[in-house]
């Protein structure tokens, strides 16, 4: 098996981010799979720092619009184009208002996305 079969730049699993795009929690879903790892991730941010994500605006612009609305989850199918493969994945959105700020009273309204790929449509 060539080694280049098992890299993706994708973070399958469950992550939580505040409202800008900022990973607070990442737990790692890869299986195997080598990825950064889930220390690195949390702390960056979600639209610019996770490369498959960066460039996928339309990927981006499902979770903007998500935020926007005022509907308490949402799932879409997605396939990044990536230079040598398609990488499918079925994404779940849930809205949480459980995070305090620091000092505030208010929470703070975070988002779960939850990223799993859909072994079964990936080509190669």
């Amino acid at each position: 098996m060539n080694i280049n079969s098992l890299l993706t730049p994708i973070p399958y699993g469950l992550m939580e981010l505040d409202e800008a795009g900022t990973v607070i929690y990442y737990k790692s879903e890869n299986k195997g799979l080598f990825v950064k790892p889930e220390g690195e991730i949390v702390g960056s941010n979600f639209f610019t720092d996770i490369a498959a994500v960066a460039g996928a605006k339309e990927f981006q612009h499902h979770i903007k619009e998500f935020r926007r609305s005022h509907a308490p989850a949402q799932s879409f199918t997605y396939t990044f184009e990536l230079k040598h493969r398609r990488l499918p994945v079925r994404v779940l959105l849930a809205r949480i208002h459980e995070r305090s700020t620091e000092g505030g009273a208010q929470p703070v309204e975070s988002v779960f996305v939850h990223i799993r790929p859909q072994v079964d449509k990936i080509a190669a």
